[in-house]
């Protein structure tokens, strides 16, 4: 009677080791790629551009902010009536 004693891993698990080892690597390495760069791997989102706000130096400049804050009339653009309904349910 022949016994069959074979011991060790086969061709097959040692590629599939591999493999596993190769994904980990390389999101390891992208990773840190991106930490060196200072990039994300995500897309970037945009967002609208600003302009920078300028500096108060003195009252003269507060007052001319308040006069302009007071002339837009935001209030005039929005539309309320979805949140009004949803507060009287």
């Amino acid at each position: 009677m022949m016994r069959n004693n074979q011991q060790g891993f086969s061709a097959i698990a040692i590629i599939a080791i591999l493999v596993v080892v190769a994904v980990v690597a390389f999101a390891g390495w992208r990773v840190y790629d991106a930490q060196e760069n200072g990039t994300e791997s995500t897309p970037e989102v945009t967002s609208q551009e600003r302009t920078p706000a300028p500096e108060v130096s003195d009252s003269q400049d507060l007052e001319e902010a308040e006069s302009y804050l007071k002339d837009i009339d935001v209030d005039s653009e929005l539309d309320t009536s979805e949140i009004d309904e949803a507060l009287n349910e």
